[in-house]
């Protein structure tokens, strides 16, 4: 079984990096409208995990995970 990420998906990884990498020091709000412009928000699970590798590598200081996904209504 082959584990290994497709094109698109390290394509998506180098992307994540490199928005991260430039946007680190802007107010919350505007990695936000970031985030939601290029899709992030709404990505499948095999990108979201992506997406969220690379957030917390960069220690992305948005509650990403609890926002966004299925956990966000176990958030209140």
């Amino acid at each position: 079984m082959d584990f290994e990420f497709d094109e698109d998906q390290r394509l998506l990884q180098e992307s994540v990096r490199e928005t991260v990498a430039k946007s680190r020091t802007q107010p919350e709000e505007k990695l936000w409208e970031t985030y939601r412009e290029l899709g992030w928000t709404e990505a499948p699970p095999v990108e979201l995990a992506i997406i969220l590798e690379e957030l917390g590598y960069a220690a992305d200081p948005t509650p990403f995970l609890a926002s966004t996904t299925w956990f966000a209504p176990l958030a209140g």
